[in-house]
């Protein structure tokens, strides 16, 4: 894991009824590339809050750089629209107003 260039962002939780957050820790310990490892309350299949959706979004922006036309673009692309998708859709059913731009 170590020669891994592409960026990797592990999400772990101390309350995951079913994965341990060990696994993320061994995994973003080992990791080559550029690396984010965020720890969140929430059991394995629980919705992803606002703000922690948000914070995947823009670790993609800011590490995955487009290329038009590749392979590579149309999957980042494809990423950010079904992030994009989630954070609106969670903005929507949040009671706060707070906005913010994607």
């Amino acid at each position: 894991m170590g020669s891994i260039e592409v960026p990797g962002y592990f999400i772990a939780s101390k309350t995951d009824s079913f994965v341990s957050y060990i696994h993320s820790e061994l995994l973003y310990e080992h990791y080559g590339g550029k690396k984010h490892l965020q720890f969140i309350d929430q059991d394995h299949n629980q919705s992803r809050k606002e703000d922690e959706l948000r914070e995947i979004f823009q670790f993609v922006k800011r590490n995955f750089q487009r290329v038009e036309g590749s392979a590579h673009s149309k999957c980042n692309n494809i990423l950010l629209n079904n992030l994009r998708h989630q954070v609106k859709e969670k903005h929507r059913s949040s009671s706060t107003k707070a906005s913010f731009r994607l």
